[in-house]
């Protein structure tokens, strides 16, 4: 999943981030291109969080269930309940 540096400066990022963004891209032109996943190791969670608001709804649940997944084991590993997979199923299912 993309966005562009234009949608992620609509929310107003920190100068330092920005600059810090911009700087490890190689690039500030506003139609670059970032996945969530890059944007994420370069900026950090709580504002590649804030990215997933660019994307579409479909799209930012998909991404969820891709981070709820990547630690279903620990939930697992503690209760015996297959809630949490079946509810990550679900939004798959429902977002296709």
């Amino acid at each position: 999943m993309k966005t562009t540096l234009r949608e992620i400066k609509k929310f107003t990022p920190c100068i330092h981030g920005w600059k810090s963004l911009c700087d490890r891209l190689g690039n500030s032109d506003l139609d670059t291109e970032v996945s969530i996943l890059e944007f994420l190791e370069i900026s950090g969670a709580e504002a590649a969080f804030r990215a997933l608001s660019t994307q579409k709804y479909n799209d930012y649940c998909l991404i969820l269930a891709d981070v709820a997944e990547s630690v279903l084991f620990l939930f697992e590993g503690v209760k015996e309940s297959d809630a949490p997979r079946k509810a990550i199923e679900g939004i798959r299912a429902s977002s296709k």
